[in-house]
């Protein structure tokens, strides 16, 4: 009974993607501790915002991983995160205290952010949706 959606604004002339907003609406069972409860689908949405950068690049010739530090290795940081609205939904069902349940383990959605790019621009990206798999998919590299 968990569900979240993304906003995302392309530029199809630079191929540069901007989440614009991300809404989660989510049954915790019972909320216990609101900053909680919101800091975990943060989190969970600060993961689904790794499908458009984050990428493992190998030589095809050895096999060696080459994106081996954070200047290769494109990981997102608090300035790419659009704003979050987060809702609960408490019906108690959790088998925890009060009913609670855990959330954010199920919530991280890397494709998330994809598919929105994909709704946006018409065409599937593969994972991670760089600028230049956009501009490429868009007709325009």
């Amino acid at each position: 009974m968990n569900t979240s959606y993304c906003e995302v604004a392309v530029d199809t002339e630079t191929g540069e993607v901007e989440v614009t907003k991300y809404v989660v609406v989510c049954d915790p069972g019972k909320v216990l501790r609101m900053t909680s409860f919101e800091g975990q689908l943060h989190q969970a949405m600060f993961f689904s915002q790794g499908g458009l950068s984050e990428e493992f690049i190998y030589d095809k010739a050895t096999g060696v991983k080459l994106s081996t530090n954070m200047f290769e290795y494109k990981k997102p940081t608090i300035l790419d995160l659009g704003p979050i609205e987060t809702y609960a939904v408490e019906t108690r069902s959790g088998n925890a205290c009060y009913g609670g349940s855990g959330i954010s383990h199920c919530m991280a959605a890397p494709l998330l952010p994809v598919c929105a790019v994909a709704n946006a621009i018409g065409h599937w990206i593969e994972p991670p949706a760089t600028p230049d798999k956009i501009l490429k998919a868009l007709g325009k590299c």
